[in-house]
């Protein structure tokens, strides 16, 4: 065979070279999978796996391909110093957070995650440092971005407008992914011959255009922040005059690109400008949601400032967090917002490492960041920015400011792998050309520790690739628990779901919830408190724990768990409301009015809607509502999740009223 040609050709460049295929972790989510359940709360997994399989093919396939010489690469000191040390500790850091973390399963998955991304950072250095992959990895990269971003135009164009969450939330995602690399791929553009120049235009444009119609307001105003610096340092740039005309075409081309997406949602009620301008009550308590999101994080810190919670603990300690935050103004009306909603992360990535890792491990994180940055001045000193340097640094801008009201950056796999492929190119490109480590003084030592770092690589991806199929083993019983008629069958589904992960908030809340409705309340209490603590917080299932331990005449706990849920929620009128109905059951009347007019004073509409609805059963309110304009039929009751656990726990115990 002529190793000059095929397989062959790659293995003679570099034996990292399955490593440019990593764009197609973005397009994992899109692939058929196992049954998954209706919400999951807690880590991911598919692309998780898909990248641990990816790394561990690469390193395998190196090992077994060498071609009898050493094709590693060295990587520079000051690298090594700013950029590979800080992300290693910040690694190890998150996995020393297993030892005082609430969830160890988040924090040891937090840590195989960022394990995972130094692998790829480093293998990427590989390949990077190669200029056939690297642009191989580059076309790669903007085929899969431009697949994404083309089917999110086209499902916008066929979707019933205006655009609903199911839309924003498919594709909000991959718009981090987007912003990050539209500069590149303009910078692509620019330098490039014809077909090339196209090609990346049109890709770079397609991406812009799905951003605004994502109607994500963040990573918009990131993705315009990073394109403003990309086009302003190139046209300030005397030595990039020769990229002006491009520069100016392209610039006027996205302004078109933003002027379409953005008339377009005003025509159907909503865009991301609208959006911004708070110009609907949905964009301003959204806006409100990510300030308490923000305030919890901050009490979190409060908890533990120098270590933290736990790595990817934030949702585990939010019910602790979002009752000290209400206890600062039970009046503040943020609170109402987050009575159905579980928000699994801070809308803030620095906010959310901060809290979850405290002092200690955002300095390791702001070495990496500040590391980028010396680098880039270092550069700016040494020989000044070229264009695709400053499309580089446009891009990892963008990344981070969107991650300053995000709930995914790192926390999604392919934005992780992306905004990491992003600063190794751009560290190829800003300390100059790597050199095949052969035998320079000191590189003995590095040769005989290789393949201890080698192994321990191998054991990480080892390591994610069982993690992973875990998760997907107690997720798809959770599923198939929920989606099996059979009694029999959805219990041991529930089992083994439990067995995979005894303490997810998901699973303890469904199946809570699946005995509760079966009437076997006793059994549900446990599995509805332990979900409320890891993280499953909003007063419909506060209602469901506390009407359980009534149920099981547990009375004693039933009233401290209402107590508990209206300090978490202290603005539920649903849950003050039905404390007040509890209170009345028990004769203590003097205390039920009390309860009572606080729900009054917050919405007086809800408040005596509600309490009818508790006291004299839900079934009868939207008759009662015909007569009595002061009343709301049930389909108006907010939470509507809390009508349907009511509604629930009225048919199980027969307290309808009559």
């Amino acid at each position: 065979m002529d190793d000059s040609t095929g397989f062959n050709r790659f293995l003679d460049v570099s034996p990292y070279w399955l490593i440019v295929f990593w764009p197609f972790i973005h397009l994992v989510s899109f692939l058929p999978s196992i049954p998954q359940p209706t919400l999951t709360l807690g880590y991911l997994w598919k692309s998780e796996l898909a990248l641990a399989v990816l790394l561990l093919l690469t390193l395998i396939s190196s090992m077994i391909f060498r071609r009898g010489h050493d094709q590693v690469r060295k990587i520079p000191d000051i690298e090594v110093v700013w950029i590979v040390v800080p992300l290693l500790a910040f690694a190890a850091w998150s996995g020393f957070s297993v030892i005082w973390a609430h969830s160890i399963h988040n924090a040891v998955h937090h840590t195989l995650l960022w394990l995972c991304f130094a692998i790829f950072y480093l293998l990427a250095r590989q390949i990077i440092a190669v200029p056939k992959l690297e642009q191989a990895s580059l076309y790669i990269c903007a085929l899969v971005l431009g697949i994404i971003g083309l089917s999110a135009v086209v499902s916008y164009a066929g979707s019933v407008k205006p655009i609903t969450n199911a839309f924003t939330f498919r594709y909000y995602r991959y718009a981090e992914a987007f912003v990050g690399f539209v500069p590149l791929f303009l910078a692509m553009s620019m330098t490039g011959e014809k077909r090339r120049s196209l090609f990346f235009a049109v890709v770079a444009l397609v991406c812009f255009l799905a951003v605004g119609l994502t109607l994500s307001r963040a990573i918009f105003v990131a993705g315009f922040s990073g394109i403003a610096v990309f086009f302003v340092v190139t046209l300030l740039s005397k030595k990039l005059n020769q990229y002006r005309r491009k520069a100016l075409i392209l610039g006027g081309l996205l302004i078109i690109v933003t002027g379409v997406s953005q008339v377009s949602g005003i025509l159907y009620q909503k865009s991301t400008l609208t959006r911004l301008a708070g110009m609907d009550e949905h964009s301003q308590s959204t806006v409100n949601a990510r300030y308490l999101y923000w305030g919890t994080a901050i009490e979190l810190l409060k908890q533990s400032p120098l270590i933290g919670v736990g790595a990817d603990n934030y949702s585990t300690n939010y019910r602790s967090a979002l009752e000290k935050y209400a206890a600062l103004d039970t009046e503040n009306k943020k609170l109402e917002l987050t009575e159905e909603v579980i928000p699994e992360r801070a809308h803030n990535e620095f906010l959310q490492i901060l809290s979850e890792l405290g002092v200690v491990g955002f300095a390791l994180f702001s070495w990496f960041v500040i590391g980028i940055l010396v680098i880039a001045c270092r550069s700016w000193r040494k020989q000044g920015w070229p264009l695709m340097t400053i499309a580089l640094i446009s891009g990892m801008l963008a990344f981070l400011i969107s991650s300053l009201a995000s709930a995914y950056s790192f926390r999604v796999t392919a934005n992780g792998l992306g905004f990491f492929f992003l600063v190794a190119i751009f560290l190829q490109r800003s300390v100059g050309e790597t050199a095949l480590a052969s035998e320079p003084a000191g590189f003995a030592l590095r040769s005989r520790i290789k393949p201890f770092i080698t192994v321990l690589a191998l054991i990480v991806c080892l390591a994610m690739i069982g993690f992973s199929i875990m998760r997907a083993a107690g997720l798809m019983y959770l599923a198939k628990a929920q989606n099996t008629a059979d009694p029999d069958k959805v219990i041991r589904n529930f089992q083994k779901a439990m067995f995979w992960d005894s303490r997810d908030p998901t699973t303890n809340y469904y199946f809570g919830s699946h005995l509760y409705g079966r009437g076997r309340t006793n059994e549900s209490i446990d599995y509805l408190r332990l979900a409320i603590d890891r993280g499953s917080v909003t007063a419909p299932v506060y209602f469901q724990l506390a009407t359980a331990q009534l149920d099981s005449g547990h009375k004693k706990e039933a009233l401290e768990t209402f107590r508990e849920g209206l300090r978490v929620f202290p603005r539920s009128i649903f849950l003050r409301t039905a404390y007040s109905a509890y209170l009345i059951d028990n004769e203590q009347e003097s205390l039920a009015r009390i309860q009572l007019e606080k729900a009054l004073a917050i919405d007086k509409e809800q408040a005596e809607s509600w309490f009818f609805a508790h006291t004299k059963g839900i079934d009868h309110l939207s008759v009662a509502a015909v007569r009595d304009a002061n009343l709301l039929e049930a389909t108006k009751l907010v939470p509507v999740s809390g009508a349907i656990a009511l509604v629930n726990y009225q048919n199980l115990s027969h307290k309808t009223g009559e």
